[in-house]
């Protein structure tokens, strides 16, 4: 199948070639040779771009998760595909950084900012008394060493230390380790003023 795409996106290139180095040497007069390279020139970047994307296929899409229901790709370039016929698999993948403008990305109906992996259940810290907001101003002024907090169940506790690391600010506070059965999320946490 390759080999068609390649044949007509090569045939379409001699086409788009010859066509424009006529027009030009017809329509404006300009030499042969000029035209000819400018001819050459238009067909080779158009050929270029369709033999990546259409018939070498280069580029992978993998679906990325964003919100309940909403997908997106992200494009991967095969830096080496050394065998056109076999299948190839991708050991590792990962993104350089992502754009924290895109707030949705760390949304999650009805809780607000989320992490959960080994060390966070929905941004509630595991393994100490903690949890973790949004790295913003309006966080920054809010949570700070000494504030009291309303943790969303009835219980207050004192901030003992915040840590600001990008993209969240990891608040510490006293007291045993959060029951996250109780605590839903930072997004039901409030400053008590």
């Amino acid at each position: 199948m390759a080999i068609i795409r390649f044949f007509f996106v090569s045939a379409g290139g001699v086409f788009v070639d010859i066509t424009i180095a006529y027009a030009i040497a017809t329509m404006l007069g300009t030499p042969l040779w000029i035209a000819a390279a400018v001819g050459f020139s238009v067909a080779a970047c158009g050929n270029y771009i369709l033999h990546e994307i259409w018939t070498l296929n280069t580029i992978a899409r993998f679906p990325v998760r964003l919100e309940e229901g909403l997908t997106t790709e992200l494009g991967v370039s095969v830096v080496n595909d050394s065998s056109a016929n076999e299948a190839f698999r991708i050991l590792s993948c990962s993104a350089a950084a992502v754009p924290m403008e895109f707030d949705f990305l760390f949304q999650k109906r009805g809780s607000g900012l989320y992490v959960t992996d080994e060390n966070w259940d929905e941004s509630i810290a595991r393994r100490w008394a903690g949890f973790i907001v949004k790295n913003y101003s309006p966080n920054r002024l809010a949570f700070v060493v000494g504030e009291r907090v309303d943790l969303g169940n009835g219980e207050t506790r004192t901030i003992i230390r915040t840590e600001y690391t990008w993209p969240f600010i990891r608040v510490f506070l006293d007291g045993e380790v959060l029951n996250t059965d109780e605590v839903m999320s930072p997004a039901m946490i409030t400053v008590v003023r």
